[in-house]
């Protein structure tokens, strides 16, 4: 099931084939861990912190599996 196949409290806009989700949120972490399952089919436009946050955990486990990608 993906997002725009759930009922969310929130505002569900869908654009040429896109879905904007916005939402109000009390903890960043949980947020985030919600948003990760989503792997590379979700981009974060805002909270700036959601986004930075994100952007290090890829990067930390880009180098974690790189080694791996190489066998």
């Amino acid at each position: 099931m993906n997002v725009g196949e759930k009922k969310y409290h929130g505002y569900n806009k869908i654009d040429d084939g896109r879905l904007l989700f916005t939402a109000d949120y009390t903890d960043m972490e949980n947020l985030i861990t919600w948003i990760l399952t989503f792997g590379d089919k979700a981009e974060v436009l805002e909270p700036k912190e959601a986004r930075v946050n994100i952007a290090s955990m890829v990067q930390k486990m880009t180098a974690i599996y790189k080694e791996d990608a190489g066998s």
